[in-house]
Formats: C-alpha cells, structure tokens, sequence
C-alpha cells in the first residue's frame, strides 16, 4: 500500500514539474501517532494489542518509498509528539482535525520548503528581464 500510494505521488510530482514547479510532501500525522492516549482507545476499540502497534510504521514505509523515487518529504511526527508532550492541543476533540494549534505548527514545520521553491530561480528572473 505504501508502494501505490508513494507511485500516485511520483506521478503527481511529475505532473507538477511538467507545470514548472517543484513539489515537496508533508506526512500528516494521525492523532494516534501523538498521543498515546489516543493509541491506547484505539487499540482497545479495534482489540489490538498496543505491544504490536507501530505507530512511526506509516511515516516510516511511505516515507522510505516516497524517498526511492526522489520525491521531498517533510515528516512532521518528531515536532508534533514534542509540541504534545509539551501540552500542546494539537487536534480537535469533536474531530480529528488540526486545532489552531495544529495549523501553526504544521506551518512553521512546512514554510521554510514552501518558501524556497517561492523563490524565483535564476532562469525565470532571466524570463522576466525579457
């Protein structure tokens, strides 16, 4: 599965360079990769044992194959489990979205990526001297 998926993302920065621009990745951790609270009422409501519970597992394998085929990744995990650890309240109780909290720190962990391929190269300040 972390094959297909990370093949579908090739194809997709393929695409996006086909359109002149590079793209970067971001693995988005699930609340259970967070809080081992959260790990432990799943494992219960799906009866798994949490010894045999790989929670970095997905960030781990789809981030080995996505790093196969070339493609940049940011993986979020190690600043969001500290923010947590930290008492940070990172996704919503009502869902599993980001909070507030969640937005800013997914932010700062993506912007300095995002703001470099914003920077023009210099064969397209070239293309805008003409």
């Amino acid at each position: 599965r972390w094959d297909n998926t990370a093949t579908v993302l090739e194809e997709l920065a393929a695409s996006a360079r086909d359109a002149g621009l590079e793209p970067v990745f971001a693995l988005i951790p699930a609340p259970f990769q967070i809080d081992p609270a959260v790990m432990l009422q799943y494992a219960r409501g799906f009866g798994l044992d949490t010894a045999r519970i790989d929670a970095d597992q997905p960030n781990r394998l789809l981030g080995a194959a996505m790093a196969a085929r070339g493609l940049q990744t940011i993986d979020v995990l190690p600043a969001f489990r500290d923010a947590h650890r930290a008492g940070a309240s990172l996704y919503g109780t009502v869902d599993q979205h980001f909070t507030a909290a969640g937005h800013a720190l997914f932010t700062e962990q993506i912007l300095p990526s995002v703001l470099e391929r914003l920077r023009p190269t210099t064969d397209a300040r070239r293309a805008t001297k003409r």
